[in-house]
């Protein structure tokens, strides 16, 4: 996400048709995601539960979707971000 690609604006279901998304990356190279990223007050509903790669540097949310299981993940990379807590309760 630099100069080429602007800002990117997300909605809160943005990645709700993406069931079979494996790998998601938002990362920064010398600029900030944080500035290029913008989400809406209400944050993310939802990401793919088939999510085996997860990179967001400054992902700007205090915690992921209370929906997303994380079962199948098998890399999380949050550098630098405002996460607080993974979720709420016990997940499997």
């Amino acid at each position: 996400m630099s100069d080429i690609w602007g800002e990117i604006h997300l909605k809160s279901d943005a990645f709700a048709m993406m069931d079979g998304l494996r790998f998601l990356s938002f990362y920064h190279d010398g600029f900030s995601v944080e500035d290029n990223m913008h989400l809406p007050p209400t944050g993310l509903e939802y990401l793919p539960n088939e999510l085996r790669y997860l990179r967001w540097d400054e992902f700007p949310l205090k915690s992921l979707p209370p929906s997303f299981r994380a079962e199948h993940l098998v890399e999380l990379h949050l550098c630098e971000s405002k996460l607080v807590k993974l979720w709420t309760g016990v997940k499997v």
